[in-house]
């Protein structure tokens, strides 16, 4: 039960982390966007999100 919740736990981290993420990059897109989204995946979207 200890393992199960620590898991969950460190899933819910990741997922507050990313969101958080990309929340600043949305706030500020004009430089944080070299910074925070290193990841291609996560700059794609970002770009589509503007561009939508």
């Amino acid at each position: 039960v200890f393992m199960l919740r620590w898991q969950l736990k460190i899933s819910l981290m990741k997922t507050l982390y990313s969101l958080r993420r990309f929340y600043l990059m949305e706030t500020l897109f004009n430089g944080t966007l070299d910074l925070a989204g290193c990841d291609q995946e996560t700059t794609g979207f970002a770009w589509w999100a503007r561009n939508a």
